[in-house]
């Protein structure tokens, strides 16, 4: 027992301090400054930064274009104080390639792909097919990507286990502040998910649909950790260290502009705290634990009230 919160005091306290050096110095300031900004253009003004109204070609462009403008930003401020420039060919290659995965994740239309194989529930253009289908192409290019860095297939940082307790216990200090949001207009209007099923002629009260529906929300969760837990932490860390929370934590924050706002700023510091963890324990499994918690648990809340 006394090991087990020997660990989880340490793990506590080099979270603080990771997040204190991804924000230490003026750091703080320009990561307010831009995601201040953003909030600002895509809550308050007629523009929207998460835009999908556009064709295929259009909205990959921009999702690509947003995700490599906040990616860089952060490295931008990241390596403020450093020599370190954009001279390393890998550092770059891995910058603007992870962009256009993640948009590609985003933009493609998997749906066309399970109505081909006639899979009804995922044949019809909804979250549920993305999600599943965002899952197998993260998988896939991190498994490519792993095999041109690593010379072997497989994922970054899936194979080590992990404790649950610190992850219960960040679920459990959560809870108040998801309670709360539930309270909101925005939070009510987005959640709970499943009742996308209704806009598409299928019932929640129809025990394997909803299965079906929430299964591939958590499945979404896995594609998260994989790829920015996983996949962004671990190879960035290589040549930044402690800084490549800083970068990961600003593209993550760009994937959630399309969420209500308080998601999305609680979303950077969330990636810095989880990222942190990632890089201490080189798991990704505690970061889906705690994903995965707070979205049941907003689900829940959404249902109930």
């Amino acid at each position: 027992m006394q090991d087990n919160s020997s660990d989880l005091i340490a793990l506590f306290q080099n979270t603080l301090l990771h997040v204190y050096q991804s924000l230490s110095g003026k750091k703080w300031l320009a990561s307010f400054l831009i995601t201040g900004v953003a909030c600002y253009i895509n809550y308050f003004t007629p523009f929207s930064l998460w835009n999908t109204k556009g064709g295929f070609i259009h909205s990959t462009a921009w999702f690509t274009l947003l995700f490599t403008g906040f990616l860089l930003a952060g490295y931008w401020i990241s390596s403020e104080n450093s020599s370190r420039s954009f001279c390393k060919g890998e550092l770059l290659f891995l910058l603007l390639t992870a962009a256009i995965l993640f948009a590609l994740k985003i933009t493609l239309p998997y749906y066309l792909l399970f109505r081909a194989a006639g899979l009804e529930f995922l044949g019809q253009k909804g979250s549920a097919p993305a999600w599943l289908g965002g899952f197998l192409w993260v998988g896939l290019s991190i498994a490519v990507m792993h095999r041109l860095r690593e010379g072997r297939w497989g994922l970054y940082w899936v194979h080590k286990k992990t404790r649950l307790y610190p992850y219960l216990l960040m679920l459990l200090l959560m809870t108040p502040l998801v309670a709360g949001a539930a309270a909101s207009t925005s939070f009510s209007d987005m959640y709970p998910r499943v009742k996308e099923l209704g806009w598409q002629g299928y019932s929640a009260s129809n025990w394997l649909h909803y299965a079906l529906f929430e299964l591939c929300y958590l499945v979404d969760f896995l594609s998260i950790e994989f790829f920015f837990r996983g996949y962004m932490i671990a190879t960035l860390s290589r040549f930044l260290g402690v800084q490549a929370l800083l970068p990961v934590a600003f593209f993550y924050f760009s994937i959630h502009l399309g969420k209500p706002m308080a998601e999305a700023t609680g979303s950077f510091f969330g990636a810095l705290v989880l990222g942190s963890v990632a890089l201490q324990t080189k798991s990704v499994w505690g970061g889906w634990i705690v994903h995965a918690g707070i979205a049941l648990l907003m689900e829940l809340l959404a249902t109930l009230f």
